[in-house]
């Protein structure tokens, strides 16, 4: 389980520094291309690739906190990974860790259990996005939640907006999101983070 998640992080770091790379030869490209490509200037041209870095809490309505059933509101990270084909589709691997211990309900079936207890949940997910208008879009995937003791595959939707700041190919996120836990718990997050454009 370590390993997965010091694998995810080197790969999303590897992510970044190829972005950023590959953001440095496009701005090289691009000012070659500017006295031939108005468009670009004008801001009609979109990025293809971003990487975000969100910041959320996910809340769970089956959580259970000294014996008895309450809501929880625990903390968790999110490093994404978007291709845009063209304006209006992105195909996006999406990964969110709950960075804290916590109990919830075990409504699995079959289950003696009364307690479900995960410990730094990783959820990995294949997102597509599709562009309501150039600030709001909706989000719809599936994948699996992988933790120590038992992985639960997942399905996830979600609306997002986004606030560009072209100047700096960066975009502000807001997210919200809803996950369904096959024959598990059920949970939504809110985040806020930053997009590299590129």
């Amino acid at each position: 389980m370590k390993k997965l998640k010091i694998g995810l992080i080197t790969f999303g770091i590897f992510l970044c520094s190829w972005g950023l790379q590959a953001q440095e030869e496009h701005k090289e490209h691009e000012e070659e291309s500017k006295e031939h490509d108005h468009s670009e200037h004008s801001g009609d041209h979109f990025h293809h690739n971003s990487i975000t870095f969100l910041l959320s809490h996910t809340f769970l309505s089956e959580g259970v906190k000294e014996g008895d059933r309450t809501w929880l509101v625990v903390p968790s990270l999110g490093l994404n990974y978007n291709y845009r084909f063209n304006e209006k589709w992105a195909l996006g691997w999406h990964n969110d860790l709950i960075i804290e211990t916590f109990v919830v309900e075990d409504t699995r079936e079959g289950s003696t259990e009364e307690t479900l207890e995960r410990e730094l949940p990783l959820a990995t997910m294949l997102v597509g996005t599709y562009k309501l208008s150039e600030s709001w879009g909706f989000a719809l995937g599936g994948g699996v939640e992988i933790e120590k003791n038992e992985n639960f595959g997942l399905i996830r939707a979600g609306v997002e907006y986004g606030i560009e700041i072209p100047e700096r190919r960066l975009e502000v996120i807001i997210g919200l999101n809803y996950d369904i836990l096959i024959d598990a718990y059920n949970s939504f997050n809110i985040g806020i983070g930053l997009a590299k454009l590129w």
